[in-house]
């Protein structure tokens, strides 16, 4: 308050001097408060070129299910001031660009700030891939915090330029995820919470060698056992030694032969895991650790038997000869098969070979049959396009319902060790998918019958 004794003059005086203040605009606080606030960054952060990102090379086909890892920029809690370029939303985030949008939702260019609400982006599954709630199950839940429980369906996207935008923004700016990663998610959520009143055995079988038997065998294994948290194991039913073991993690001193040998021994989970290579996905493996007898069909039956009492998933990587009353054993015993493919003549004659021996057998064709998933995957090679387009016409005149496309991965064509760490971020998203077509055709597998026991019946007469 001014004292009672100022002059007329001097009133003037000091209100001149506020008048001269410079105003400060409410929407220029930025500036006023550099030592604090960071600068803001421009929006070329959201461009492909700043990510270092390329488009995908690998086209898939119709059906399949594809998405490009995008990796995220690493400067967080700077908020965009200007009007600029995103990359737009195709079936692998294309580094293409459009303008942001300023009216419905994006940033205002002459303030730097955020809407309220984020835009709405599409949030259901793709129709190549349809994935419904197990039994009883809901939405995966994301524990956060105290314990709040977020469906899927609710949390932010991480993929593509969504979650850019959402790691850029703080989380301040929160897109739905794409209609892709949406499915992914609810993937998961199928493989984690599908049950069954019994162990379920899945074959892994084509009968040209080099498709990538033994390498699906263990992915998919190890794709189940992540997510489920153990209780897979995947072995090896090949009529002779096959490279199972040498493919997966670790050197054990017991395997196949050994288990044969002391399978009437086996009291517990103990004993049985003395015959098995752990690996880091939490499934279970049991290969050849050296040479063994020719695998029979009794021999099949008896190490299903104690398969099935301490794993509730199996596994089956087979051999090359269907003719072989082991592979017999092991596909009168599958409640489902999945048949790697690859683009090329010969593969393709397997997996006609393979559907062959099912039709043959009544108790097949009207169940196993089925229950088909076929992986059409890439070794790296040349390939023909016209066999490519020729092979994909094919199995849809097999009758084939589920083909899902998986991308070339060096991780499986070096002929080395395969972990999931081992592969891309691409190639494993596609894994899931797989494994979540063959947990969703197991829906319908027969589980109110013993096929051991009816294949042990079948030995024994």
């Amino acid at each position: 308050m001014m004292g009672s004794n100022q002059t007329d003059a001097e009133l003037l005086h000091e209100t001149s001097a506020l008048d001269a203040q410079p105003e400060i605009d409410e929407n220029d606080w930025l500036s006023t408060r550099s030592d604090r606030i960071p600068a803001p960054s421009p929006l070329s952060l959201f461009s492909a070129e700043s990510m270092g990102r390329e488009p995908s090379s690998f086209n898939s086909a119709p059906g399949a299910y594809l998405t490009q890892d995008e990796a995220y920029p690493t400067e967080t809690g700077t908020y965009p001031t200007e009007t600029g370029t995103y990359p737009t939303e195709t079936d692998d985030y294309a580094a293409e660009t459009s303008s942001y949008p300023t009216e419905t939702g994006g940033y205002a260019a002459d303030t730097g700030n955020y809407p309220a609400e984020a835009p709405v982006y599409p949030t259901t599954a793709p129709a190549s891939f349809s994935v419904q709630p197990s039994d009883g199950g809901n939405d995966e839940q994301t524990r956060r915090g105290l314990g709040a429980a977020v469906a899927p369906a609710e949390l932010p996207a991480r993929w593509g330029w969504r979650g850019r935008v959402r790691k850029v923004s703080g989380g301040l700016v929160k897109p739905a995820p794409s209609a892709e990663e949406l499915a992914y998610r609810q993937a998961i959520t199928t493989i984690r919470q599908a049950t069954w009143t019994r162990s379920i055995n899945i074959i892994v079988t084509n009968p040209k060698g080099g498709t990538g038997k033994t390498p699906t065998s263990l992915i998919l294994a190890g794709i189940l056992g992540h997510y489920r948290g153990g209780y897979v194991v995947t072995w090896e039913a090949a009529e002779s030694i096959g490279s199972l073991n040498r493919r997966a993690e670790g050197r054990p001193s017991r395997g196949l032969a050994e288990l044969l040998a002391g399978v009437g021994d086996i009291r517990s989970a103990g004993n049985l895991g003395g015959y098995t290579a752990p690996q880091t996905s939490h499934a279970d493996v049991i290969g050849s650790i050296a040479r063994r007898e020719v695998l029979t069909a009794s021999d099949v039956v008896a190490v299903r038997r104690v398969l099935d009492t301490y794993y509730r998933i199996t596994v089956t990587d087979t051999g090359n000869n269907p003719g072989h009353e082991a592979y017999s054993a092991a596909l009168n015993t599958a409640d489902a098969a999945v048949l790697p493919c690859l683009v090329s003549i010969d593969a393709l004659a397997g997996i006609e070979e393979a559907l062959s021996v099912m039709h043959d057998d009544p108790a097949l064709y009207d169940g196993l049959r089925n229950r088909v998933v076929v992986v059409l995957g890439h070794d790296g090679g040349p390939e023909d396009t016209e066999i490519a387009t020729a092979l994909r016409a094919r199995l849809q005149e097999l009758g084939v319902a589920t083909v899902i496309e998986v991308p070339f991965d060096p991780a499986i064509r070096l002929g080395g060790e395969i972990t999931l760490a081992s592969l891309s971020e691409t190639s494993k998203r596609a894994w899931t998918m797989v494994a979540a077509s063959v947990v969703t055709a197991l829906r319908t597998a027969p589980t109110d019958l013993d096929l051991v026991s009816e294949v042990q019946s079948r030995i024994h007469r």
